[in-house]
């Protein structure tokens, strides 16, 4: 699997796209990101 980076502003865009509909962290990770300890992580 390819390492991505992801820069601040896009990390706390995805985040608040999951607060913001309440969304469990798998579906925020489902939608953008491949790994749930990434998400975590921010």
């Amino acid at each position: 699997m390819k390492y991505r980076k992801w820069d601040p502003k896009t990390k706390a865009k995805i985040v608040l796209e999951g607060l913001q509909n309440n969304q469990p962290l798998s579906a925020v990770r489902t939608e953008h990101v491949s790994s749930l300890a990434a998400v975590k992580a921010w």
